[in-house]
């Protein structure tokens, strides 16, 4: 499989450059409206910013209008929103202040790109989060990108993409992308409204997708039978415990018994615990007499060092299906483990 990643570089830190090219050290915590007056000029405003632990890094969000400035006109009389780019810049601390090491005015979308609903970032240690949620209601997006500090060139490297979307008929296509060696794309460079991700070789990127309409467990139930073994650990990416919520929160669906149960199999049988056990919790509430639901629910919290609740659940399948003279079917494991 072959990814191809197509993106426009734009570099910053030109000699036209909007933001300081200083920070004093004091705005790693001052509040606000003090960095404002510090940061702002009259072609960039600040958004909001995240320094690391150790802060040695400081990440600023901002707003840079693409024509005139923030004082013309232009922007004072009129809904322009289009025309405002919204960036990032990353500055590094020295010994008597922060100096600024790039812009990137196309960091995430413009201001009202796509219906743009949010934008922002995190800072965890040596990693940054890129947060893009946009479209209308019924046809919603949101873009994740994580960009890891490389420390052998000074750059931050894109490791991973989250591409999840519905369209209009309420189908959800959720995309994984993990880069197994360096993707290339850098933070400094890369444009948020033109990156896509296809045809990467499988050597360097594993991208996995799953589509599915909440509510339609059969039609779920067979996208998981598709989903590749070699794969599993990557399925939380694209049905993770959110997704499971939202997808069992159909109350003018009823819980077919069935297929739920065996979604719940298969996310146990994936390793998805987690997923797993919301799916069994269901079948369980939903249909208390359904023997295997409990000894499904069992192998999760086997899985998860549970003992105790593994018990529980194994006993509750062990009467069940002694109350129907069954109990010839029960494995010897499951005795085995309860004794």
């Amino acid at each position: 499989m072959k990814l191809l990643v197509t993106f426009i570089l734009f570099f910053g830190c030109s000699n036209l450059i909007a933001q300081p090219r200083t920070l004093p050290l004091t705005m790693g915590v001052a509040p606000e409206q003090a960095f404002k007056k510090v940061f702002n000029t009259d072609t960039a405003h600040f958004e909001s910013r995240e320094a690391s632990e150790n802060g040695k890094w400081l990440f600023v969000s901002y707003e840079k209008t693409d024509t005139f400035n923030f004082n013309s006109p232009f922007y004072k009389n009129n809904d322009n929103r289009d025309y405002i780019s919204v960036g990032i810049a990353f500055y590094e601390k020295q010994p008597n202040n922060y100096q600024l090491k790039f812009t990137n005015d196309n960091a995430f979308y413009c201001a009202t790109c796509n219906n743009v609903k949010g934008q922002g970032f995190t800072l965890n240690n040596d990693t940054i989060f890129i947060r893009i949620s946009y479209g209308p209601s019924v046809a919603w997006a949101n873009d994740r990108f994580q960009f890891i500090y490389n420390r052998i060139n000074n750059r931050w490297e894109l490791s991973e993409a989250q591409i999840d979307m519905a369209n209009d008929e309420k189908e959800i296509t959720n995309e994984h992308i993990h880069f197994l060696s360096a993707s290339g794309v850098y933070l400094d460079s890369y444009a948020a409204e033109y990156v896509h991700f296809e045809n990467y070789p499988s050597e360097k990127a594993v991208r996995v997708s799953l589509t599915y309409t909440p509510g339609h467990y059969n039609a779920l139930l067979d996208s998981l039978k598709r989903f590749p073994k070699e794969h599993y650990k990557y399925l939380s990416k694209v049905f993770s415990t959110d997704n499971a919520e939202d997808f069992l929160s159909n109350e003018e669906i009823q819980l077919p018994l069935i297929p739920a149960n065996n979604i719940g199999y298969f996310f146990e049988q994936a390793n998805s615990l987690d997923v797993a056990k919301q799916f069994l919790d269901h079948v369980i509430a939903a249909y208390p007499k359904r023997e295997v639901a409990y000894y499904n629910l069992g192998d999760v919290y086997k899985k998860k060092g549970m003992k105790k609740e593994a018990i529980d659940n194994y006993n509750t399948y062990i009467s069940l299906m002694t109350e129907r003279n069954l109990q010839h079917k029960i494995p010897q494991s499951v005795k085995d483990y309860v004794k």
